[in-house]
């Protein structure tokens, strides 16, 4: 699953940044700044799911990386302080999705909003995110600690399946 995560990711990141650049003039600088933004950090998050083709290559990690590293690759998300608490971030993106949603009530936003028919999928990654947080502080069931673990990589693909389609459909909906 981490490499169909890591496809979906490149791929948004990439056509997110070829599409900010054909249609910076239309979405104007502010737009295509978010765009841009958001873009870069796809493809970002996603060379940090192959931990940046030491996967692929099999490169060593450099040893002042092992030494703060949670799981001794080449990641930023592995870092001590960072692992294990993702899912901060991924309540950021289920919040911001939702609050694009709403956004759809203001047409200064239309360049950037977001589809309804995604509501759902950030209704699911915001829910998961805030049980994940929660199992933090309160000690809760092994079973839904467990879930928790295993859904993480479903989240992430979740995660980078809204985002191209957030992409896709406002290409769509701009032209």
């Amino acid at each position: 699953m981490e490499l169909l995560t890591f496809i979906t990711f490149l791929i948004g990141g990439i056509y997110g940044l070829i599409n900010t650049y054909k249609y910076a003039k239309y979405l104007g600088i502010g737009f295509s700044i978010f765009y841009a933004v958001f873009s870069f950090f796809l493809t970002l998050i996603a060379m940090e799911e192959i931990a940046w083709g030491q996967w692929f290559f099999g490169f060593k990690t450099p040893e002042n990386w092992i030494e703060i590293n949670a799981q001794k690759e080449t990641t930023l998300h592995n870092l001590k302080g960072m692992q294990g608490n993702t899912e901060f971030l991924r309540l950021a993106y289920g919040i911001g999705g939702l609050i694009g949603i709403l956004l759809n009530k203001y047409s200064i936003f239309k360049k950037i909003n977001v589809h309804s028919i995604l509501a759902i999928w950030f209704v699911i990654i915001t829910i998961h995110a805030i049980v994940d947080i929660y199992s933090d502080f309160i000690e809760i069931d092994n079973t839904l600690d467990l879930f928790l673990t295993l859904s993480s990589e479903f989240i992430e693909l979740l995660i980078a399946g809204s985002a191209f389609l957030y992409l896709w459909i406002n290409k769509k909906r701009l032209l």
